[in-house]
């Protein structure tokens, strides 16, 4: 088991710490693993986008 630990004293930004996470583990079992959270009426899901 491997762990994370995350020293936010200066504050994160929710979509900065969420795309740093998605690019630490593979995106299929980053987005499972927190779709499998609970959180009620809500489903993360992610896209490239190029600008």
């Amino acid at each position: 088991m491997k762990t994370l630990y995350l020293d936010c004293g200066m504050g994160a930004a929710g979509d900065m710490l969420t795309t740093a996470l998605l690019e630490l583990i593979d995106r299929t079992t980053f987005l499972n693993t927190i779709n499998s959270l609970g959180l009620s009426d809500m489903e993360i899901t992610a896209k490239n986008v190029t600008q």
